[in-house]
């Protein structure tokens, strides 16, 4: 996780993936973000995320619930939309 000045952005690594699940990363930008609060409860928020050469990254606005989940347990979930959205190029 890197703090920046207004938000924080988490950087997940994917240096194990092949070339063509790395492009399909790279053709969307939103995703569900799967974090666990510290009561056990699951919370899924849409995000939008970024591509930077093989990690995926996430920034989000400091006081949110997702953020204090992450900060509590940093294991979480992605999943990337594709329906209903047209690629970016």
């Amino acid at each position: 996780m890197i703090f920046q000045k207004n938000f924080l952005v988490d950087i997940f690594y994917f240096n194990m993936l092949k070339p063509e699940e790395l492009e399909f990363l790279k053709k969307h930008e939103l995703c569900r973000l799967a974090t666990v609060s510290k009561d056990g409860w699951p919370q899924v928020t849409p995000v939008i995320y970024a591509v930077d050469g093989e990690s995926l990254v996430i920034a989000t606005d400091y006081g949110t619930r997702k953020l204090k989940n992450i900060l509590n347990n940093p294991k979480v979930a992605v999943v990337i939309d594709r329906s209903g959205l047209t690629e970016v190029s």
